[in-house]
């Protein structure tokens, strides 16, 4: 799995070093730092979430991938990049089967001009795991009778009001490297669990999978496809759910036949 110094260094090779840097309100010496490796605690989770956006990848790839970057082992092969089909909200599968049928049959059109894949029937990706408890809940599930203040001199911390704010759910950010492995003893659980659950106490969406069911029938190979291509898709899925539910969209087609028709489909 890539760490997110390694993510945003291959980001630089195709970008120009100024995109990324605006990401982070023109923060050179901090994106530098990133980049380089040499942060050795979790930025803020909205620095997390600018660079996810930036990179492609998910809002949970890019925690895990500042955890692997700062010693904590996340039990990954591969970096978990932003998918199309995850772009699309849940609303999606109410669109009439008709116009869903147009729209994929727009998907496999571009991947069998862009990419030269004939159509097949994919296998629908695997529903992920139950989603990770928050870290106050871990910690209330796995405290086994001690007090918090028992528990923060097992963590190692030097005052009980870490752990205290921590299984209170208050706190705003990621603890410190040394905490998360030190709660990750006391409670006896892997760091990546504590990652993962103080990842679901500040909001980081959990799942990384398609909300939407008819999604999941999209062709994996359309986030292959060039911008252009998937933003079609895009822009018919607006279509669809403005002629469904009776509301404007931004520049959205009168209908999905509509960009059938300019990209050459009867």
């Amino acid at each position: 799995m890539l760490t997110l110094a390694e993510l945003i260094a291959e980001y630089q090779q195709r970008h120009s070093p100024e995109a990324l840097t605006a990401t982070l309100g023109g923060d050179v010496k901090g994106l530098r730092k990133l980049r380089d490796g040499e942060n050795t605690e979790f930025p803020l989770p909205a620095t997390i979430r600018a660079l996810a956006d930036a990179l492609g990848v998910t809002q949970l790839g890019a925690v895990r991938a500042t955890a692997q970057g700062v010693g904590i082992d996340m039990g990954l092969a591969e970096t978990p990049w932003r998918t199309l089909a995850a772009e699309l909200p849940p609303e999606v599968d109410e669109i009439p089967d008709a116009l869903l049928g147009a729209i994929l049959d727009l998907a496999w059109e571009l991947v069998a001009v862009g990419l030269g894949v004939a159509r097949y029937e994919p296998a629908p990706p695997p529903y992920g795991a139950h989603p990770p408890p928050t870290l106050a809940a871990l910690i209330a599930t796995l405290r086994a009778g001690r007090t918090l203040a028992e528990i923060a001199r097992e963590v190692g911390v030097n005052s009980p009001t870490t752990v205290h704010r921590l299984a209170k759910g208050e706190n705003s950010e990621f603890p410190r490297v040394a905490t998360i492995k030190g709660l990750a003893r006391a409670l006896d659980v892997a760091p990546r669990e504590i990652v993962l659950a103080t990842a679901a106490s500040l909001g980081f969406p959990v799942y990384e999978g398609p909300q939407s069911e008819w999604a999941r029938r999209l062709p994996p190979e359309v986030d292959e496809l060039p911008e252009p291509s998937r933003e079609a898709i895009r822009a018919a899925v607006r279509a669809a759910l403005s002629l469904t539910y009776g509301t404007p969209t931004h520049k959205a087609p009168d209908n999905v036949r509509s960009i059938l028709d300019r990209l050459g489909k009867p």
